[in-house]
């Protein structure tokens, strides 16, 4: 009994708490060209943003170059990286990948407003 009057006040809290996030999950393989995305924030989310996030993690043959709302980052063959930063949702955000130099590999990338 008591599970049932619970179950809607923690789907509410999930929903309240997802609410204006933004986030996208890509895998690069095609080196031969760039990446562009761009996370627009809503005008109006229920919850204020409060943090961008961004996880890589893959192994390339030479150098490839990354920004990541206005953070510029080189890797090179096996790597990981985790960047947490702060984020009020006045500006879009902007992802692009660079090859650079790179011509084989794989690329995870992770990046969200929240």
């Amino acid at each position: 009994m008591v599970q049932k009057r619970i179950l809607p006040f923690v789907l509410g809290s999930l929903v309240v708490s997802s609410c204006g996030k933004r986030s996208r999950t890509r895998v690069i393989t095609d080196l031969s060209q760039p990446v562009f995305d761009t996370l627009v924030p809503y005008e109006k989310p229920l919850k204020p943003y409060g943090v961008a996030l961004f996880k890589v993690q893959g192994s390339v043959n030479d150098t490839i170059a990354i920004r990541f709302l206005g953070l510029d980052r080189k890797y090179m063959g096996s790597f990981s990286d985790n960047i947490k930063m702060e984020y009020y949702g006045m500006i879009p955000v902007v992802f692009e990948f660079d090859p650079f130099q790179a011509n084989e590999g794989e690329v995870r990338v992770e990046y969200s407003i929240e």
